[in-house]
């Protein structure tokens, strides 16, 4: 019979997710610092959120090795968004022009997309920059379903940063050190059946 406080009962088994929720958004904080290293961060996150549970190393030893492999790829990749979504981000502020509307939201769109996928794969796979770019795009646009709930799941923490920073700033602490952590690994979970299938070869990725 399990006990409230065994190893196995749901309330350590949260405790523990928890804890490496925080330690994730520590980790991956930490990593993103000197900006140009983001890309490398967010692919060390998906790497180790996929990770926790297996048994497959220490999680901060495993957070650095996924940093450290994806680092010369994932910056490139970072580089790109980074600069597209720059210049999409201004656009909106600064192009107010009616009949760009169109183009400025399927320009959005493509780079949310692209934005979901790219650090999953760049983490899981050995791809040219470029290669890993056209996938994310035609893997999103296929996984639609999957993709647009990665992105609900990022909007709702957006909103629940914006309404505790109005309504509840006691709370903005606690919801900084778990929501990344969190986030993180609620995106690994929804794109991992994808993932595992490609990994495993293109005919299980079709049935997927």
């Amino acid at each position: 019979m399990t006990t409230l406080f065994s190893q196995d009962s749901a309330l350590m088994r949260g405790m523990s997710y928890l804890t490496d929720a925080v330690w994730l958004t520590i980790l991956t904080v930490v990593a993103c610092l000197p900006v140009v290293t983001i890309g490398a961060a967010w692919c060390a996150s998906y790497e180790t959120a996929r990770t926790l549970g297996s048994g497959e190393g220490h999680m901060t030893r495993r957070f650095a090795d996924a940093f450290r492999s994806n680092l010369v790829k994932a910056t490139g990749l970072w580089l790109v968004m980074g600069v597209t979504g720059a210049a999409i981000a201004a656009s909106w502020v600064f192009i107010q022009i009616t009949p760009l509307l169109v183009v400025k939201f399927a320009a959005t769109i493509l780079w949310a997309i692209m934005a979901v996928w790219v650090w999953p794969l760049q983490a899981r796979f050995e791809n040219p920059v470029g290669r890993t770019l056209r996938n994310a795009l035609l893997i999103g646009i296929s996984q639609i379903v999957r993709t647009i709930a990665v992105v609900l799941v990022w909007a709702a923490f957006a909103v629940l940063l914006a309404a505790s920073l109005m309504l509840f700033p006691q709370g903005l602490f606690l919801l900084v050190l778990l929501g990344p952590g969190l986030v993180s690994l609620a995106h690994e979970a929804i794109l991992r059946p994808v993932i595992a299938a490609y990994s495993a070869g293109p005919s299980a990725a079709a049935r997927s």
